[in-house]
């Protein structure tokens, strides 16, 4: 179905745009028409590509240094058969004996919202990624944990919890609150509490009854954590807040233009660092020159 749907808007897109085109160009109305045939042709020939690809060993100049803690990734992007190439080489020598300098540094500052609380599958997936944990090996442990008192019931499929809940929430907070800076106020949001996106159970939180951590095993542990840390990271006070950079680092009159990230604020990553956007490239905190 979605494959039908890309064709048929992929048709209608270059059918406009292209009656629009030669009508423009010609001064009077010409109709393209539908485009699906040739779109369905340039479909195959880029299938055809994929299938009869062969994979060929290349080269590239890259450049891995730490800069106020931060690996900076430098990348030559012209590519090369042989790693004994002159012109390789030469480039080598000349990218090695002179200074990388910072020229250009392009910043937008955006404040990142917290991710949402775990619904089971959810968790499972996040276990699955940490520790390699089965679907039913994170159910089990789970289920555990609810029977032990320590969080909510696990068989839950939303990520949100219900207006009725603000009072529970607010006594799990004060018991908590002596080592974390939660944010009281943050309670109220739509973002956690939608009754409408809730069909029996609300989010995985921990209870106010907080586990002896030494007295779970280490799989209930990591699993208690994850459901801990993913609260704390929900209602922290204070906001995951960066700088979106763009940043033009010139070495021998060649420019290496890097997109990333870089912290102004820890926010909820200061408790649930897995949470954050793993696409983003930190970048460190530099200056022009």
């Amino acid at each position: 179905a979605d494959e039908g749907y890309a064709r048929q808007y992929i048709d209608w897109l270059y059918g406009i745009n292209l009656t629009r085109y030669a009508t423009v160009k010609a001064n009077t109305l010409l109709r393209v028409g539908r485009v699906l045939t040739p779109i369905v042709r340039t479909i195959y020939d880029r299938e055809l590509e994929m299938k009869n690809f062969v994979p060929e060993k290349y080269y590239q100049l890259e450049s891995k240094e730490e800069t106020k803690g931060e690996i900076i990734s430098l990348n030559h992007k012209e590519k090369y058969d042989t790693p004994k190439d002159l012109e390789l080489i030469e480039m080598l020598n000349s990218f090695n004996s002179n200074d990388s300098i910072v020229t250009s540094l392009d910043t937008t500052e955006k404040i990142i919202g917290s991710p949402r609380l775990f619904s089971q599958s959810d968790l499972q997936n996040y276990l699955s990624k940490q520790y390699k944990y089965s679907p039913s090996d994170t159910l089990k442990l789970s289920q555990s944990l609810y029977e032990k008192g320590f969080i909510s019931y696990p068989r839950t499929a939303t990520n949100y919890l219900s207006e009725n809940e603000k009072e529970k929430i607010d006594s799990i907070i004060q018991v908590i609150n002596d080592d974390y800076n939660y944010d009281l106020i943050n309670k109220e949001s739509k973002r956690i509490y939608d009754d409408s996106k809730i069909e029996s159970h609300s989010a995985l939180t921990p209870t106010n009854k907080l586990p002896n951590l030494n007295d779970l095993s280490d799989k209930e542990r990591n699993c208690y954590q994850a459901i801990f840390n993913r609260f704390s990271a929900v209602f922290t006070a204070e906001d995951h807040i960066v700088n979106e950079t763009i940043l033009v680092i010139t070495n021998s009159d060649y420019e290496f233009e890097l997109k990333g990230e870089t912290v102004i604020k820890e926010g909820f990553t200061k408790y649930d660092s897995n949470a954050k956007n793993k696409s983003k490239n930190n970048l460190p905190n530099v200056e022009v020159g």
